[in-house]
């Protein structure tokens, strides 16, 4: 039996849709209240988790992919950094 819940191809799937939601999500409005900051940074924290060892247990290994979710990682960031709520 393996011992992985997703393959490393189904991994990459679900964090890249994972990212892409975010990306939307920030690019979907310009207005920005409180609200939509704290979801922003939540989905924010969950990428974070995704790309460390939270769930290393339960993926097969990801190899240079893993360059990509520190890129991701990053362009969250500083979007998240540049945004301003009113």
């Amino acid at each position: 039996m393996n011992k992985f819940i997703f393959s490393s191809d189904e991994y990459k799937k679900l964090v890249l849709d994972i990212y892409n939601l975010i990306i939307a999500e920030y690019d979907r409005d310009v207005t920005l209240t409180e609200e939509r900051y704290q979801k922003l940074v939540t989905m924010y924290e969950f990428v974070r988790l995704l790309r460390g060892e939270a769930f290393v247990e339960l993926h097969e290994p990801v190899g240079d992919f893993q360059n990509n979710l520190y890129r991701m990682e990053d362009e969250i960031e500083t979007k998240l950094s540049q945004m301003k709520v009113n």
